[in-house]
């Protein structure tokens, strides 16, 4: 069509007869909104940079009929001067208000523009991510996720793809890692999100980012174990596993426990998998959550070592470090 040809020149029509350009692209709006099929128009001009708007080309996906927060050169509102079109626009894909699929697009074209400076597009695609994560959390429920593609942000403000990110689900176990440049530099943290309207800040569940839990393991240094106790703390060993076994302890931990189910009765499950309900009576020395916690107890050894060393180790390639 007349309209594909000038999008296809438009930079040198532009450059001769930029007085003229406007007229040209608005007729050709008015004449295909009232004269061409729907489908055709969609098939033709969804994909390429089509509608004007300050004397640039834009693609459909660029545009939305209402919006609240405006991300400069990659989605705006449509201007007034475009609403006699606003029949040709909605026939190529301009939507009444921008969905996730917006903000996804918006964060692709960040991390393939190689003409912004670094401290720009930290800042572009920050805003651009918090309005894909909060649209995002109001649609998952309504019908399919295209993650096809999907980039995210890290917590370095970097633009990483979807399945190289992980969320923090645990602070303690990311200041651990962070101790080992070689392993966290394995890693692209999920920028802090706010909160959703649970006062949770995991993200969309329908995104599946691993969780930083799942895929890092933290236990004890393996050498520990066989390591001999150190006889200068022999006596505050032997207390320490005093109280630990004594009754009293057994019968404090079943008080705390009562008072967090807030109930007086407790449903365990026993060896033959069959389930019955007891009275948790802290004093009842012969109450089965009694007995079972203070046999567990019984169970208990402590060793005092000089240090204490962790090995964290990475589960999806195997890395560890001590």
């Amino acid at each position: 069509t007349h309209l594909e040809l000038i999008c296809r020149e438009f930079n040198q029509i532009n450059s001769i007869h930029k007085d003229i350009v406007e007229k040209l692209f608005f007729h050709s709006y008015k004449f295909l909104q009232e004269n061409c099929d729907q489908q055709i128009l969609f098939q033709r001009f969804n994909s390429i940079e089509c509608i004007l708007y300050e004397n640039k080309l834009f693609y459909p996906r660029n545009i939305v009929f209402s919006l609240d927060t405006i991300i400069l050169n990659y989605l705006f509102k449509a201007p007034d001067a475009l609403k006699p079109y606003y029949k040709f626009l909605r026939l190529v894909g301009v939507t009444q208000s921008a969905d996730y699929s917006h903000y996804s697009a918006v964060m692709s074209d960040l991390f393939n523009d190689g003409s912004l400076t670094t401290e720009s597009r930290k800042k572009i695609s920050r805003t651009t991510f918090l309005e894909f994560i909060s649209t995002l959390r109001k649609e998952e429920d309504t019908g399919y996720i295209n993650l096809h593609n999907l980039m995210v942000l890290s917590d370095r403000l970097e633009i990483v793809p979807l399945q190289n990110v992980v969320y923090i689900d645990n602070t303690r176990l990311k200041v651990h890692v962070q101790l080992f440049p070689d392993l966290s530099s394995q890693l692209n943290f999920l920028l802090d999100l706010p909160p959703n309207s649970l006062s949770s800040c995991e993200p969309p569940a329908c995104l599946g980012i691993k969780h930083l839990s799942h895929l890092i393991t933290e236990t004890l240094d393996p050498t520990l174990r066989n390591s001999a106790p150190d006889v200068r703390y022999q006596n505050e060993s032997n207390q320490i596993e005093y109280r630990l076994k004594c009754r009293e302890f057994s019968r404090g931990l079943i008080r705390i426990y009562n008072h967090t189910t807030s109930t007086n009765l407790s449903v365990i499950r026993i060896k033959n998998d069959s389930v019955k309900d007891i009275t948790k009576d802290p004093n009842n020395k012969h109450d089965p959550l009694y007995l079972t916690c203070f046999q567990i107890l019984k169970k208990l050894s402590v060793k005092v070592v000089s240090r204490l060393s962790l090995q964290i180790t990475n589960v999806s390639n195997g890395y560890s470090v001590t």
